[in-house]
């Protein structure tokens, strides 16, 4: 039972990231949604979604949607870096940084050093 299992991963994996990217993205979505909240900002899946088209799209999005894509934005390179075989080192951590704020400031908020939007709210 346990060898089943084995070949069940190991084929499973070989196919990757073919066979589970999309559940990679789920999974990812849903994290960034759940340790969002204890941050005190509040989407569910779908507006977050429908907030990633209009996004994609040119829309304008709310600040709460911006902060938690550029969150799964930051992880997705989080998780590609660590599949590296080198060690994780300081550029790594300021290009998966750099990600995230990415969606959250304008070019003109980083020139002033400014908070993305929603953490400027949660504060006042």
């Amino acid at each position: 039972m346990i060898s089943e299992a084995e070949t069940g991963i190991s084929g499973l994996n070989a196919g990757w990231p073919g066979y589970l990217a999309p559940l990679a993205r789920l999974l990812l979505r849903t994290e960034s949604i759940a340790s969002s909240k204890v941050e005190g900002l509040q989407i569910d899946a779908r507006s977050l979604a429908r907030a990633e088209v209009k996004q994609e799209t040119g829309r304008p999005i709310g600040a709460q949607a911006i902060e938690v894509l550029g969150s799964i934005d930051a992880m997705e390179l989080a998780i590609e870096r660590a599949a590296d075989t080198r060690a994780i080192d300081t550029t790594d951590l300021c290009d998966i940084h750099r990600v995230f704020m990415r969606r959250c400031l304008t070019p003109a908020d980083e020139n002033n050093g400014a908070l993305p939007y929603a953490r400027r709210q949660a504060r006042q």
